[in-house]
């Protein structure tokens, strides 16, 4: 593995490295790790699983005689991470970056500092994980980020983006909630109806990278296909499709039929929040599952709602943006390898899932749990029914074709900009990256 990152290669990764030229020290060197309380470190960035996580350690502890020792960082955590490599303190397990992805993910399995994990899943751990969820943390081989194939990291949950929708508003406007929009143009026509009763038909996060980029990658699957998608997203393949202006120009159609919420073009995803789950009166949110658990600490009586799959703008396969939630790497330069292999061998076993799953609620990662109602929460299971729809984990884009995307729609739902533009500078996004 090389030790170090250039420039050009951490800009291919597209990573928050990117504004260095290179970063010294990043590569792993010896064995090690920050534990010096003969705990095993786990370093998280997730504030919401933290509860869930003490719980269930204060439980492998009274079987297992092992202690877990959580820090969690809740701001600022990739710039933690990486002072951590560069300063050779890594924890024994660690949140593999923010978004966890194996975009920002691969600099640091460039650099060895996670264990691969393919002959001990190959034993046996392999099926208690979804394949389809531990895609997403999997490095196949001659991949576009130029890493040693392998299984790098543990997936703990899943997520996928759906239409939310206020089952109260819904019904206020004549429409049934439980009859949803099977077309794009039934779809137009509900948010249409749904102005009758209030001023938020429609809201996502156009202001984070990752709302634009699901979006385009969902309806993308159904006007493009998945394979054309997953073209474009390497390179091979022109942005400036006429496939891909019809993607955005579905969101121009969402605008001059004026059913956006006021003020949305630039929400981040906890506004959208908070208008379906604390204030409801946002009618129809494209959002997804990990966000039923920022609801529940909302308004925890607040069932009044469901999901439906986006709707097809033609009768072609639709498939949707979704994958891993959150998620472990191991130290590969720790000295407790096998004891932490066992703890992530009972954490994703059965029982252990089932109260993960319930307790956040989230989408389990072992199947056996993930397809069983009775041990999901209700308003997870229209979620996890459509897991097996979830784009491919090459489905993704670079950091900057993600910034371009993001900052076009923004400026394509307030008019100062249109799909071609738009599409213009995403594809020099991508030539330059």
């Amino acid at each position: 593995m090389n030790g170090t990152l250039t420039r050009r290669s951490v800009l291919r990764r597209g990573s928050l490295l990117a504004a260095m030229v290179a970063i010294p020290g990043l590569a792993a060197c010896r064995p090690e790790s920050s534990a010096s309380d003969g705990a095993i470190s786990y370093l998280n960035a997730s504030t919401g699983q933290e509860p869930v996580l003490e719980e269930l350690n204060a439980r492998y502890r009274d079987e297992a005689a092992v202690r877990i020792r959580v820090e969690t960082i809740a701001q600022d955590y990739d710039q933690a991470l990486r002072a951590r490599a560069q300063a050779r303190e890594m924890p024994d397990l660690y949140y593999p970056t923010l978004g966890g992805t194996l975009n920002d993910h691969a600099p640091y399995v460039d650099g060895g500092w996670p264990l691969d994990l393919t002959d001990v899943m190959d034993d046996g751990w392999r099926d208690s994980f979804s394949p389809e969820l531990l895609a997403y943390t999997t490095y196949a081989a001659e991949n576009r980020w130029g890493v040693e194939p392998g299984i790098y990291s543990v997936p703990f949950d899943g997520n996928c983006w759906m239409m939310l929708c206020n089952h109260d508003l819904w019904r206020q406007a004549d429409l049934d909630p439980e009859e949803p929009p099977a077309t794009w143009d039934e779809f137009v026509s509900a948010l249409r109806q749904l102005r009758n009763v209030t001023d938020q038909p429609f809201g996502m996060n156009p202001g984070q990278t990752y709302g634009p980029e699901a979006f385009a990658l969902t309806f993308g699957s159904n006007l493009l296909g998945v394979d054309t998608v997953v073209a474009t997203t390497a390179g091979e393949h022109p942005w400036t499709s006429a496939e891909w202006r019809t993607v955005l120009e579905l969101l121009q159609e969402l605008r001059d039929a004026d059913v956006l919420a006021p003020g949305s073009t630039t929400w981040q995803m906890p506004d959208v929040e908070q208008a379906f789950f604390a204030q409801k009166n946002l009618a129809t949110a494209f959002g997804f599952s990990s966000s039923i658990p920022v609801g529940q600490s909302l308004d925890a009586e607040f069932d009044g709602f469901g999901a439906f799959l986006p709707p097809p703008p033609t009768s072609a396969e639709m498939r949707i943006q979704g994958g891993k939630s959150k998620s472990v790497a191991i130290n590969a330069r720790s000295p407790r390898v096998e004891e932490i292999v066992e703890y992530l061998r009972w954490f994703t076993a059965p029982e252990q899932q089932r109260h993960y799953a319930r307790a956040l609620p989230t989408i389990p990662v072992n199947p056996a749990v993930m397809s069983s109602p009775d041990d999901l929460d209700p308003r997870i299971t229209p979620f996890a029914e459509h897991m097996d729809r979830i784009m491919p984990p090459e489905a993704a884009l670079l950091t900057p074709v993600a910034d371009a995307l993001s900052r076009g729609v923004q400026q394509l739902l307030v008019g100062d900009n249109d799909a071609a533009g738009i599409l213009t500078n995403v594809q020099a996004a991508q030539d330059e990256g």
